[in-house]
């Protein structure tokens, strides 16, 4: 049969406050959050340059890689995409 993905959608603030202890629960292979929902909660909403919204966007990023985990959100804009890269 086919296999199955379990992921966590990220979003809250407090989901960010313990991204990395959610990245390391045995079972989740993604994290995914949404550009417009993540800045929002960060008092920058759609400011995806902005160093908050880039720091929580890198602490998403680290959590998910020290843990073997991916990670996907959504850019805007091509120069962000690579940024996130």
């Amino acid at each position: 049969m086919g296999s199955t993905l379990k992921l966590h959608k990220h979003a809250a603030q407090m989901g960010l406050e313990n991204v990395e202890a959610i990245a390391a629960v045995e079972g989740i292979d993604m994290i995914a959050y949404g550009h417009s929902d993540l800045s929002a909660r960060l008092g920058v909403h759609l400011q995806l340059e902005h160093p908050i919204f880039k720091a929580a966007v890198r602490r998403i990023a680290e959590a998910c890689n020290a843990h073997g985990k991916l990670a996907r959100g959504s850019a805007g804009t091509n120069q962000l995409a690579f940024w996130y890269a």
